[in-house]
């Protein structure tokens, strides 16, 4: 019993300590004064603004395409024969000058054929002459028993000869004259024998013309099909040529696109009669050809050729039509290789430049509506209906009148009215202008 008062009085003497130091603490605290309450400040949040820019726009789009010669020529056998001669350079990817000899068809048969009615007009020619002869005899001997006709009548007249006579007399006539008409029969068929005979003369002679196929252009050879003593026939494709000095490119456009284009100008008006001629002057279309290969880019100047004549009803796209001239111009290597059938190549359109325009970055556009900036640097978003777009410029036509401090930062959220802090982006205003401008 007295350890157990020990122990008890050895907590009481720890415990009143610690209490009377959690006593001061709590007397200290409730004597002090509360913390002071004051207003928050409202913070600007920062973004990066432009000015609302009027400039001279250039209209530009970009598109796709594949290359495909101008012309595409089938080296289809005209005539039947055996090959016995081939050009050396008559190999898949070869290029072959114009005019020159490409594939010789054995001609030994179309000659001998040439000859034959050669030798048949010749005939003919003879028989029309030996027929006029003839018929010049006859007409002679016609006249003589015609004249002997007369005087056999007046002899019967006068009851000097007999009625017989004058009978066989006029028989006589009656055969030289058939003679006659039978010599001018045979000499008016004459003529059309010998137009006949010209004619399977003339194409005889086309027909060995035929046996030696030439290019009709500067060709790069594809898809041979013959080979040195083989039998060909009529009608036999023999190998594909491409056309080298003019390539073609259809580029798919939406119709959106390819309108803003043209210039905003509602007298701009093309008789449908004249536009291939004078739609890409007077629309001032500028195409440009590009290649990427790895780091390098290629370009090649392009001339607007035409419009497709319908629309793609999967794609609902039209097709525009651009040449270059001259592709395998200036090749180098691997640095520069020339446009050929099927590389697939990137195009840019350009139109006349329009002056005047409110033009905002694409980036700036969200949905319909743009962040701007008002007077007490508060976010306006503004409705604004755009025109269509150009590569990276979003046309306005209505909502913005140029001026305005337009927002070209993200800001999420955007909340209509928060304070803003704007800090002007003179490098995206250079951009800006540099974008619409390109290609002046």
């Amino acid at each position: 019993m007295a350890g157990i008062l020990t122990i008890a009085g050895r907590l009481i003497a720890v415990a009143a300590p610690i209490a009377l130091g959690i006593s001061v603490l709590v007397m200290a605290a409730g004597s002090k004064p509360g913390p002071e309450r004051t207003e928050a400040a409202e913070i600007g949040r920062k973004v990066r603004v432009i000015e609302v820019p009027k400039l001279d726009l250039v209209p530009r789009v970009n598109g796709f395409g594949t290359v495909k010669p101008e012309h595409s020529w089938n080296a289809v056998a005209e005539v039947p024969g055996r090959i016995i001669e081939v050009h050396p350079l008559l190999r898949d990817g070869s290029i072959i000058a114009k005019s020159e000899v490409l594939i010789k068809i054995d001609p030994a048969a179309f000659k001998l054929a040439l000859a034959e009615l050669q030798a048949q007009l010749a005939q003919k020619e003879i028989e029309n002459e030996n027929g006029k002869a003839s018929l010049a005899i006859e007409e002679r001997n016609l006249a003589l028993v015609e004249a002997d006709l007369e005087r056999k009548k007046n002899l019967a007249a006068r009851g000097t000869t007999a009625q017989s006579n004058v009978d066989a007399a006029e028989r006589t006539v009656l055969a030289s004259r058939q003679a006659v008409q039978n010599e001018r029969s045979k000499l008016a068929l004459i003529p059309a024998q010998i137009n006949v005979l010209e004619a399977q003369i003339a194409s005889a002679r086309l027909d060995l013309d035929n046996t030696v196929i030439r290019a009709p252009f500067d060709i790069r050879v594809r898809e041979v099909a013959v080979e040195l003593a083989q039998f060909v026939s009529t009608g036999q494709t023999l190998f594909v040529g491409d056309s080298i000095n003019r390539v073609e490119i259809t580029v798919p456009l939406s119709i959106d696109r390819l309108a803003s284009l043209f210039p905003q100008d509602p007298d701009f008006v093309i008789d449908p009669l004249k536009s291939s001629k004078e739609l890409p002057e007077r629309a001032g279309f500028r195409p440009v050809v590009r290649l990427d290969i790895g780091n390098n880019s290629i370009e090649w100047p392009g001339e607007f050729l035409r419009i497709a004549g319908a629309l793609d009803q999967k794609t609902r796209t039209v097709g525009v039509v651009i040449a270059v001239d001259r592709p395998y111009e200036d090749i180098k290597g691997g640095a520069r290789p020339p446009l050929v059938n099927g590389m697939f190549v990137e195009v840019e359109i350009s139109g006349k430049a329009q002056p005047g325009r409110i033009v905002v970055p694409r980036t700036a556009l969200h949905g319909a509506a743009v962040y701007l900036v008002d007077d007490e640097n508060r976010l306006d978003i503004r409705s604004v209906r755009t025109g269509p777009h150009t590569n990276g410029i979003v046309p306005v036509v209505d909502g913005l009148a140029g001026g305005e401090t337009l927002v070209v930062s993200d800001l999420i959220p955007a909340v209509d009215g928060m304070l803003l802090n704007p800090v002007t982006d003179e490098d995206a205003q250079s951009a800006l202008a540099a974008e619409a401008g390109a290609g002046q």
